[in-house]
């Protein structure tokens, strides 16, 4: 199962700016609740909430990061934060076994809906991880086709990323569209797959029959 990678430096100094800045987002957050949604006091209440749920995220307590993402993906549409928001909703859900929350917000982050202008290679990146972590999501509530044609996605997407953790990337990928057609049943189309896709592995392809044998 496929893990978060995104390192959080945790130090006795950085946990206590961590707590001094939860305060201020927290203070920020009950400020602008109301009709003008803070505006009157020049609060920006996207960006509060964003933040807000980044630092509880931070700290660990992403069950209290939700609300936050779930209220900035929800009502504002269209801010400048609502793709990284949708992103570590999907994670959120995805860590706690809630795959099918996860999946509408994996779709849109695969999609590029909200993505920020001029980032084309970071967002080329998180849609191949988008599209990954959503294949495990139809995995793990057993919609098996649609989790191998979502592996077959990222390994189509990953082809444009520059990540130099691609290759390690693109071959666990492999690994779990061979174990995808098995689960499907769609042992001719796999074999057929393996054979014509162009990635030269006789390995893979015993990978596969071996998963097509264990099923």
């Amino acid at each position: 199962e496929p893990k978060g990678t995104r390192p959080v430096l945790r130090t006795p100094r950085a946990d206590q700016y961590r707590r001094q800045a939860l305060g201020l987002y927290q203070d920020l957050e009950r400020l602008s609740r109301g009709a003008d949604q803070g505006r009157s006091q020049m609060i920006r209440r996207d960006e509060v909430l964003f933040f807000l749920g980044s630092t509880l995220n931070d700290m660990g307590q992403g069950k209290a990061a939700v609300p936050a993402f779930e209220e900035l993906t929800t009502k504002f549409p269209s801010s400048s934060r609502v793709f990284a928001a949708r992103l570590a909703l999907a994670d959120l859900y995805f860590g706690t076994a809630q795959f099918t929350k996860a999946i509408p917000h994996y779709l849109r982050v695969a999609a590029g809906e909200g993505a920020p202008q001029g980032a084309e290679e970071e967002i080329a990146n998180l849609r191949s991880y988008s599209l990954y972590k959503l294949a495990w999501c139809y995995v793990n509530t057993g919609a098996y086709p649609k989790a191998v044609l979502a592996f077959q996605r990222t390994l189509e997407s990953s082809k444009n990323g520059s990540s130099e953790q691609r290759v390690a990337f693109e071959k666990e990928a492999l690994n779990d569209l061979a174990r995808a057609f098995a689960l499907a049943g769609q042992f001719s189309e796999g074999e057929a797959w393996f054979e014509s896709s162009g990635y030269g592995s006789a390995e893979l392809l015993e990978q596969f029959r071996r998963n097509v044998a264990d099923i």
